[in-house]
């Protein structure tokens, strides 16, 4: 179970952002939340990403896909001593 996932310095995403999954205590009570064993929070079902054009949302998914990917195709892509491949933020100077 996935609660949270953070990125930061991925294409154009310089400070970290993060996903949360994590229900807050600000609406109506538990009735759309549900309880995963093990967990101290109570977590939503399902989240949303909005926000204007170009403001990094497919970054954020793609961020996530290379998360994914990473796990589940790492036994026959990677090597213990290869490199991770990776696309940084490219507009600073550092």
């Amino acid at each position: 179970m996935l609660m949270r996932f953070g990125v930061s310095n991925y294409r154009s995403i310089r400070e970290y952002q993060e996903i949360s999954l994590v229900a807050s205590t600000l609406k109506g009570g538990d009735a759309n939340t549900f309880e995963f064993k093990g967990a101290m929070e109570r977590l939503l079902p399902f989240t949303m990403v909005y926000g204007a054009n170009a403001s990094g949302k497919t970054n954020l998914l793609r961020s996530l896909a290379f998360f994914r990917d990473s796990i589940v195709k790492s036994h026959n892509a990677g090597t213990p001593t290869g490199k991770i491949p990776r696309h940084p933020f490219a507009l600073d100077d550092q």
